[in-house]
């Protein structure tokens, strides 16, 4: 069951089973890795095209996928701590650098961090659950409605070995100031507040 907002948004609530606490509270740290994320084809030619770059459409899409994903990890960890300050939550959440560090002293390198088992990122990391995220952006401001971004979260319990909690939050381009940072940002930011923590 979704929620729309005023502001453009829609959240689909994820369900707080009783075990799903329960398992939550056994967690003293947690870790969330680079997002995958996927920008919509068209939106990405574009900004090939006004760019005078040597390197072939596939290197500067998967640049700017890496970034991007690298940019909402910090976004995620950032919120984790303000609500962490705040007395929101009573979690840590390992430094986002110090998680990319780990990665990749175990070599697992970014462009396969999404096609790893999840069981060998929670171990390489050494903490109780990892955040695994997906946000897709679809943008074209030729098409009416522009299109909008969505995120997933899987909240992996390294105990178990399973994913015990899944969430998505979206967002529509409204706007003409919205840009997909500032969307995606969003999305994660509303994915943090209802981590089970």
């Amino acid at each position: 069951m979704g929620i729309l907002c005023l502001s453009g948004c829609f959240s689909s609530r994820a369900v707080r089973s009783p075990a799903v606490i329960e398992q939550a509270r056994r967690h003293q740290k947690i870790a969330v890795v680079p997002f995958q994320v996927y920008f919509s084809p068209r939106y990405l030619e574009d900004l090939y095209r006004r760019r005078k770059r040597v390197e072939s459409f596939e290197e500067f899409a998967w640049e700017h996928q890496r970034t991007a994903g690298l940019e909402l990890q910090a976004t995620f960890f950032k919120q984790v701590a303000k609500q962490t300050q705040k007395g929101k939550m009573k979690i840590v959440c390992l430094d986002f650098l110090q998680t990319n560090r780990l990665l990749a002293e175990h070599g697992i390198a970014m462009i396969d961090l999404h096609k790893t088992p999840k069981d060998r990122v929670a171990e390489a990391l050494g903490v109780d659950a990892v955040v695994f995220g997906e946000t897709t952006i679809d943008m074209d401001r030729r098409t009416m409605g522009w299109g909008g971004v969505e995120s997933k979260m899987a909240l992996f319990d390294t105990r178990q070995g399973t994913v015990f909690l899944r969430d998505e939050s979206a967002e529509r381009f409204n706007r003409p100031m919205d840009t997909p940072a500032y969307l995606a940002n969003s999305t994660v930011t509303a994915l943090v507040r209802r981590l089970p923590y």
